[in-house]
């Protein structure tokens, strides 16, 4: 095998000439039935293909929405609103007390 992992031109011509003596070897039933479990290895693997970049798809909409919700709440207002609250929590409780008169 060669460094990017397809046969070597020898080692390939090797292969063929042994698939070659393996099918002159094989009757006609042998040689059909052969040809349908490849078409249905094809059909199967096809499907599998297919599922699998439904897949994909889905999960790239996924990433797409979940990027949008995360650019919605890094806004200015939401972090401001969070910093209010967790900084003056007696506004939302008392709002009369010493620490925010000031602030009301």
């Amino acid at each position: 095998m060669s460094s990017s992992g397809a046969p070597a031109p020898a080692a390939a011509m090797a292969v063929d000439d042994a698939e070659d003596d393996q099918l002159a070897s094989m009757s006609t039933e042998d040689i059909i039935r052969a040809s349908r479990l490849l078409d249905n290895e094809i059909r199967v693997l096809k499907d599998e293909l297919q599922r699998t970049n439904l897949e994909l798809e889905s999960f790239k909409e996924k990433i797409k929405e979940n990027q949008e919700k995360i650019k919605l709440n890094k806004q200015l207002p939401y972090l401001v609103g969070n910093i209010v609250e967790v900084h003056f929590p007696c506004i939302l409780e008392i709002p009369a007390c010493d620490c925010c008169l000031g602030l009301i």
